[in-house]
C-alpha cells in the first residue's frame, strides 16, 4: 500500500521526454528510483547520465515526505538515493567521486546496461 501511494505521486521521466535514443524495456527491464536532493551536483550527473541513455526512471524529490520515508527505510546517507529493483546503491558506487563523473563500467553494471561492443 505505502509503494502505491509514493509510486502515484512521484514523477516518472519516460524516456522519450528526455533522450534522443531511447531504450525499449526489453533492453532495459529494470525499475529506478532517484531520489535527487536539490542544487546536488551528484544527483543532476546520474539523471543526466539516464536522460542521455534514454532510461527512464521515477524521480522523487528528497525533501518530500515520500522521499524522506524511502531514504529512512532504506538507511541512505547520500544523495542521491538511488534504488534499482528495490535495491538501495551509494551514489558513490557509481561516481569517480573525485571528479564528480559517472563511471561508466559500474553504471552499466548497477543499472543492467549491455556493454558496448
Amino acid at each position: 500500500m505505502v509503494k502505491a501511494t509514493i509510486m502515484a505521486k512521484a514523477a516518472t521521466i519516460e524516456p522519450s521526454e528526455r533522450a534522443a535514443n531511447p531504450m525499449s524495456t526489453e533492453q532495459f527491464p529494470h525499475r529506478i528510483v532517484i531520489l535527487p536532493a536539490r542544487r546536488c551536483r551528484r544527483s543532476r550527473k546520474i539523471m543526466q547520465y539516464l536522460d542521455e541513455r534514454g532510461i527512464s526512471y521515477t524521480r522523487i524529490p528528497l525533501e518530500t515526505d515520500e522521499g524522506v520515508a524511502i531514504a529512512q527505510r532504506h538507511n541512505m546517507r547520500a544523495s542521491p538515493g538511488i534504488l534499482v529493483d528495490g535495491v538501495s546503491y551509494n551514489p558513490f558506487e557509481i561516481l569517480d567521486a573525485e571528479h564528480c563523473r559517472v563511471n561508466e563500467e559500474k553504471a552499466r553494471k548497477i543499472f543492467g546496461l549491455r556493454s558496448h561492443p
